[in-house]
């Protein structure tokens, strides 16, 4: 009997494969961490025939860790890092390039030279050039371009496909036979013209991108094709493809202007539902939640983009603690920072609502009195400054949020959810499972087989607890000005 849902979830840091049965019943995971590359400075990419590997290996793994044969899978869906694309030959199936990653900056070395200064660049686009950001898709292929004379040629292949990693992965799960996207993906792949849900390709094709590489946008709950059935041994409907923030705040109910969500993994990100009109706010990002039965839902959204990589930085690289665990018990046995700020900018501060590349990390308040467990406090009280920071911006722009829901690994810390509690003034509830992203994913899914309506989501992730600010907030208040302070100095850096 068919009655479980396979999810694949590709983030950043890990690779996930979860399963549900058909009322959304958590049953199971396998996760394995990914590996980023490097290759020079401000580069960040990852090997995307070994993210396909560990998506077969973990999802593998789940189904025999709960003895769940491969014919009761009912369907699968897919979620996955956003803003991150690759290029590949659609008729071999390989790769022409890394997968270039959210966190990657490579476009700041070009964005002057090839389109802010460049005549040619303006006489086409005049006025366009003060409004391009170095994570714009077309100034990074145009840096990579620069970096590989192969890279530049191969882009002229009639049979090259261009995609972020649903797209990548759709295609090889289907053995080619899907080429397609959401617009959860597309509206965070900066190639999208939000406001008409269309590709917007004049800029991509002026640097060597054409339309028929851009994939077909269709609804999140959908008819995606299915799983080859030399992959697991049957074939296995995808009903679901979604952005990992997206998936968070579908599974835990953002279906209103006055709900939103915090997650906290790789990076920090706070969303909130603005409903089915575009409009936009500020220096913040307006994209597409979802579309499901024809009708659209708007986001903005504020982000920290490296402020949880920054955890597992201070973990591999500095050695300041052996795992986030142990993280957060050495946090609690100090009762504050002792005047130590941590600012999370190892990326730069690139989204709203500051959207500076050249900010750059840094500890500030560093006395003779502090000791390693002052820094690692700082670091983990860091999370809840940079979603608060966010949070108040939406707050100054009269967004009136009333309800806010936490999900992300260093959601499970009582301590950062807590000082954000604080800060904010506000209750803030955290669901059983943090796993948002996947049972958003598994709910799309479940929709589109008829297991489940929307009233069964917003009881899958019941809030399992509630923290509540602290009458005596004026410490908490004290401690976000002083990071305030810290973040000022760390602005504008390069």
């Amino acid at each position: 009997m068919k009655k479980y849902i396979l999810v694949l979830d590709c983030g950043t840091t890990c690779v996930k494969s979860l399963i549900y049965d058909k009322n959304l019943k958590f049953i199971g995971m396998s996760s394995r961490k990914t590996e980023s590359i490097y290759p020079g400075h401000g580069m960040v990419e990852q090997d995307p025939l070994k993210i396909y590997a560990l998506i077969l290996e973990t999802a593998k793994d789940v189904m025999s860790k709960c003895s769940i044969d491969v014919r009761e899978i009912a369907c699968a869906g897919i979620g996955a890092q956003r803003t991150s694309w690759l290029f590949w030959n659609g008729k071999n199936l390989k790769p022409l390039c890394n997968l270039i990653t959210w966190q990657d900056t490579r476009g700041t070395r070009v964005l002057r030279d090839l389109f802010v200064e460049n005549q040619q660049f303006n006489s086409v686009f005049p006025g366009m050039a003060p409004y391009l950001i170095p994570l714009y898709t077309p100034v990074m292929v145009a840096a990579s371009k620069t970096l590989s004379a192969d890279f530049s040629d191969a882009l002229s292949n009639p049979d090259v496909k261009w995609g972020n990693v649903d797209s990548w992965l759709l295609y090889m799960l289907t053995g080619g036979k899907q080429f397609a996207t959401t617009l959860s993906m597309a509206s965070n792949s900066t190639m999208l013209d939000n406001k008409t849900c269309e590709w917007s390709t004049y800029i991509p094709q002026y640097v060597g991108m054409r339309p028929d590489m851009f994939p077909e946008i269709r609804e999140e709950s959908s008819d995606f094709g299915v799983i080859s059935k030399e992959i697991f041994g049957e074939e296995i409907p995808i009903c679901g493809v979604i952005a990992d923030q997206q998936a968070a705040m579908f599974a835990q109910g953002c279906f209103e202007p006055t709900v939103a969500k915090c997650t906290n993994g790789s990076g920090t990100f706070v969303n909130v539902n603005i409903g089915s009109e575009y409009k936009t706010f500020g220096n913040f990002y307006t994209s597409v939640a979802w579309r499901i039965n024809g009708k659209t839902s708007y986001m903005f959204e504020g982000n920290s983009y490296t402020a949880g990589s920054c955890l597992e930085w201070g973990k591999n690289q500095l050695e300041l603690y052996g795992s986030i665990k142990q993280l957060d018990e050495e946090a609690a046995q100090v009762k504050d920072s002792n005047g130590v700020y941590f600012v999370p900018a190892l990326g730069g501060m690139s989204g709203a609502p500051y959207n500076d590349p050249s900010a750059r990390a840094s500890f500030m308040g560093i006395s003779a009195d502090c000791n390693r467990k002052h820094l690692v406090r700082a670091m983990l009280d860091s999370i809840a400054f940079a979603a608060a920071d966010v949070l108040i911006s939406f707050k100054n722009l009269g967004i009136d949020i009333k309800k806010l829901s936490v999900s992300g690994g260093v959601s499970n810390s009582d301590i950062a959810v807590q000082l954000l509690s604080d800060i904010l003034d506000m209750e803030i509830s955290r669901p059983e499972s943090i796993e948002a992203t996947g049972f958003g994913i598994a709910a799309l899914s479940a929709m589109y087989m008829n297991f489940i309506g929307e009233a069964d989501i917003k009881k899958g992730m019941s809030s399992y607890k509630t923290f509540k600010p602290d009458p005596n907030r004026e410490n908490a208040l004290a401690q976000f000005s002083m990071w305030k302070k810290a973040l000022e100095r760390s602005l504008k850096w390069l």
